[in-house]
């Protein structure tokens, strides 16, 4: 009867409280080992099914032992069961096993082994290495993921919330194990070894193949890996299993596998080779192109014990059109980023092609050629960018050195053609000053190539002996070299080696502040009070005054450790950057125009942070409403740019055309522009005004008449209008006041019945602002117009140019041709222009600039709305000031050199006027001044063509 009975339940303690139990003892055993071992000996395995058999009757740890000594793939000999084979018994052992040592006995096979340790060798008698091996398999891989997924509720916890504590515990030893078994980098060549060794059938070799690529490759151990970090306690930054969650990681892991693959497979193993390219064309899916190809090439080329070049190409041979070309274009990031950096600091570059075949001899004369009849082409000289025609003379120096080593004779023919004569005479005599400079240095360059040196043509103008100059004359020695992979090599921790070496001058002074700050509180003893003569006649010093925040009636709400102003520009970006810390967000805002503008003239500090301080200005914003914030911010871009305006110059106008930024923002970066200008002229005191930094004036105004200051900066209309919009405004309005007052003169009758005409105010205020300006002078650059032009207005007018050049003819979609951005940059360059004045040398080249640019937006479908036809209205009204101001020239130049321009833009201004209502009072009187000042400028011509109203002076 013994023998029919069975145990249902052996518990530790009798749960019937009337049954005495001795005292238990603790022992430290594993927590979630839930069968006690027995002390009888287990029965020999001998089969697979007593395998089943054991695992589905909660083993204890000593036959688990047995059962992976029996499944170990390491020991098997010929006609022995293997696990790793496919099967519907293996496959039922597979999830006994993983359940089962998860769930009672993961903790209890002990974690001798690290990461980086390959469990794959027979020599590893660890239990966990035997059960790794075990799973090593697209089966048990399958099952192991399917168990993790089988653990994850069926609904999404709500955010921050965790799952129950017993699941938590499983998903995190379930992880764990799937980490352990990913971790080798050869973990793809060897599932791929093991498939063909173990399989004869070719059916079922490309299904596990097939099954292999699509646990491993598609992402679906990323994806599962990700969602159930969220159901354990684990932390994502510290713990050593989650890379299986991290994209970046996980594609390294991928590439490491690939190249290793790679590297050991045979040149002439078709069959691996194509299951390699379809795993790397799924690898590429994960999003995490650049981490993979990366592990990839360091893995192939970067490595001294194995060159793999041939095995790269062949890698590439086999992968789809698509595939190559996004292959590639991550070869060229990463290459970007990792060396040439360094390689654009050395003047012989040793990566490039050979070029000393015929056919390439043949190919680099005909570039030459053509960026010749390019280069001399009036039409492209009128029309085509500046940066456009710098280029294409780059390219004709470049190509002029290479032919002139290769071989002297052809560049000589070349050189002595009509095309390339005809090309230099044609840029020589071009109205761009900056045409002609290109015209100078390619002239100039070449004839030092080929001729003597009694015979080579020379330029005497300073323009030529500029540090510019001296960079075009250097390109023809440029030497690209053939290189090795040997100077890829680099080490690859530069970039962290400099990022200690910034930071351990921080630490040393703050432990200097600290120190000092100790020393100073060491110094501070107690007075003792005495009654000695000598101190009756001291005068006490007044109490100090109480401090605000004492009066708080808690403690703990009295903040003491303020924050002090920063005294470095280090400091100011700390500041600026801790957002979430109001005290020293604020105080770096306010006090960032004083300091910016005290280091302006001291040391080399503003110099190292420009970029980054310039690039962390633009792109602050308003978190807790500070007052005048955004008045500040600016102030900080202007000073800034004032400090530094030929650094600051170009990566603005970078920065406004290829940066991601906001609308608002590339409108902050105008407006900066234009104020920096106009500083740089000695405008400072009037922008700071019409900014609003000081204080406003009392208002004696009622109280009731007002609103309050947080509404009347909403609803007044002069608020509205940006710094730049008043000072272009105020710039038209001072070329249109003279012709008011003229015809207010005509209107009111002869001069000999006034006791003071209109017009002779004008006398008044011009002899005011000659004043003004004499005044001005005296601060201001001796190079002041030689800044402008190289630093605000070339980097502009060439930025723009290059923008509509490079785009569709459709630019529905443009975020620089919107209404209130396009305005704003015409209003810029209306105060540049204006701010260089007429006594600039490139008068000529900002003409033809300015003129180009409005024949190319008058006539485009923004160009009608209101705020765009303004201010393209006032551009036009300023070039013309400024010709009108230099004299009889720049009159002349108007009508003569630029008469297309000038005639289309009057007809088309004509046409304005009359189609406008006449509401619109501003756009008729820029319209009618630009009629009766283009009228005038053509009446003084024609008067001096035939000699009318001719005076002599001595």
């Amino acid at each position: 009867m013994e023998g029919l009975l069975k145990a249902v339940k052996s518990p530790e303690i009798s749960e019937d409280p009337l049954i005495p139990q001795p005292p238990v003892q603790e022992t430290s055993t594993v927590p979630r080992i839930s069968v006690i071992e027995d002390e009888q000996s287990e029965a020999q395995i001998s089969s697979p099914e007593d395998v089943l058999q054991k695992l589905k009757s909660k083993p204890s740890i000593s036959t688990l032992l047995e059962v992976l000594k029996f499944l170990d793939p390491a020991r098997l000999e010929d006609g022995d069961f293997n696990i790793i084979i496919p099967s519907s018994l293996g496959a039922q052992i597979l999830h006994a096993l993983i359940t089962t040592t998860i769930c009672d006995h993961w903790d209890s096979l002990g974690m001798e082994y690290g990461l980086e340790t390959s469990y794959k060798l027979s020599s590893r008698k660890t239990p966990q290495a035997i059960l790794l091996r075990c799973v090593k398999s697209p089966s048990g891989i399958g099952t192991l993921l399917a168990y993790i997924r089988s653990l994850l509720p069926s609904q999404n916890l709500p955010h921050g919330k965790k799952a129950g504590s017993k699941n938590g515990s499983l998903i995190q030893d379930a992880l764990s194990l799937l980490s352990h078994l990913l971790s080798p980098n050869d973990l793809l060549f060897q599932l791929f070894t093991d498939i063909l060794r173990l399989n004869d059938n070719a059916v079922q070799q490309q299904l596990l193949l097939q099954e292999a690529v699509s646990l491993l490759a598609s992402g679906k151990v990323l994806s599962i890996a990700a969602e159930s970090f969220g159901y354990t306690e684990l932390s994502i930054e510290s713990s050593p299993h989650s890379w299986i969650s991290n994209g970046k990681l996980y594609a390294s892991w991928l590439g490491r596998n690939i190249s290793h693959m790679a590297s050991h497979l045979p040149i002439d193993d078709d069959q691996g080779w194509k299951y390699l390219g379809v795993f790397t064309s799924r690898s590429l899916s994960t999003g995490q192109t650049d981490q993979v190809v990366g592990e990839v090439l360091n893995g192939l080329l970067f490595q001294k014990d194995r060159p793999g070049t041939e095995k790269l190409i062949n890698l590439l041979k086999i992968l789809r059109q698509h595939d190559q070309r996004r292959i590639l274009e991550s070869i060229l990031r990463y290459l970007e980023r990792t060396f040439l950096i360094n390689l654009l600091e050395n003047e012989k570059s040793n990566v490039g092609g050979s070029i000393n075949s015929v056919f390439m001899r043949h190919s680099l004369s005909q570039i030459f050629t053509k960026s010749i009849d390019l280069f001399g082409d009036k039409l492209s000289i009128k029309h085509s960018p500046i940066l456009a025609q710098e280029a294409n003379a780059q390219v004709i120096l470049l190509a002029a050195g290479y032919l002139n080593r290769l071989e002297t004779t052809d560049l000589s023919g070349l050189v002595q053609s009509s095309s390339y004569l005809s090309a230099i005479s044609n840029r020589l005599g071009a109205a761009s000053t900056r045409s002609r400079f290109l015209g100078m240095v390619v002239g100039t360059s070449l004839s030092k190539l080929i001729d003597k040196p009694e015979s080579r043509m020379k330029f005497d103008l300073a323009e030529m002996e500029s540090d510019e100059a001296s960079w075009f004359l250097k390109l023809p020695d440029t030497q690209d070299r053939v290189g090795t992979l040997e100077n890829l090599k680099i080490s690859h921790t530069l970039p962290s080696t400099g990022i200690n070496e910034r930071r351990v001058p921080n630490t040393k002074h703050k432990q200097r502040q600290e120190s000092n700050a100790k020393s100073a509180a060491s110094k501070i003893l107690p007075v003792e009070d005495s009654d000695e003569s000598d101190e009756d006649g001291l005068t006490p010093y007044q109490k100090p005054d109480t401090d605000a925040s004492d009066s708080d009636d808690d403690p703990t709400l009295i903040q003491r450790s303020k924050p002090t102003p920063p005294v470095y520009i280090r400091d100011l970006l700390v500041y600026l950057r801790d957002i979430d810390n109001y005290d020293r967000y604020n105080l770096g805002i306010l006090t960032a125009p004083s300091l910016i503008r005290r280091k302006a003239a001291f040391g080399s500090e503003l110099d190292e942070h420009i970029n980054d301080l310039a690039l962390t200005l633009t792109g602050l914003h308003d978190k807790y409403n500070i007052p005048k914030f955004q008045e500040y911010r600016l102030q900080s871009l202007v000073t800034l740019i004032v400090a530094r305006p030929l650094v600051l110059g170009s990566w603005i106008a970078n920065a406004f055309f290829h940066i991601d930024l906001s609308q608002s923002q590339r409108s902050s970066l105008l407006v900066a522009f234009g104020l920096g200008a106009r500083e740089l002229a000695g405008y400072r005191e009037e922008d700071s005004r019409a900014m609003g930094l000081p204080p406003a004036p009392t208002d004696a105004s009622f109280p009731s008449q007002r609103l309050p200051s947080r509404l009347e900066s909403q609803f007044d209309p002069a608020s509205k209008n940006t710094p730049i919009e008043a000072i272009s405004r105020s710039i038209a309005r001072s070329s249109l006041e003279p012709l008011a007052l003229n015809a207010a003169d005509a209107l009111s009758g002869p001069n000999a019945l006034k006791v003071r005409t209109f017009s002779s105010r004008m006398e008044v205020e011009k002899k005011k602002h000659e004043r003004e300006q004499l005044r001005r002078a005296k601060s201001i650059p001796k190079d002041l117009h030689k800044t402008l032009f190289e630093a605000f207005f070339r980097p502009l007018i060439g930025g723009f140019s290059l923008m509509l050049y490079s785009t569709s003819s459709y630019n529905g979609n443009n975020p620089f041709l919107s209404p209130h951005l396009l305005s704003l940059f015409i209003q810029t360059v209306n105060i540049v222009i204006s701010t260089i004045g007429p006594s600039s040398v490139n008068q000529p080249t900002i003409t033809s600039d300015v003129l180009t640019l409005l024949m190319s937006l008058h006539n485009s479908p923004v160009a009608t709305e209101p705020t765009v036809l303004s201010a393209i209205l006032s551009l036009f009204l300023a070039v013309m000031d400024i010709n009108i101001a230099s004299g009889i020239s720049g009159e002349e130049r108007l009508v003569t050199e630029f008469t297309e321009q000038v005639m289309e833009m009057r007809e088309w201004v004509g046409g304005i006027f009359e189609i406008t209502p006449k509401e619109d009072d501003q756009v008729r009187m820029l319209a009618a001044g630009i009629m009766v000042k283009l009228g005038e400028i053509v009446n003084r011509y024609q008067g001096r063509l035939f000699g009318i109203n001719a005076e002599f002076s001595f």
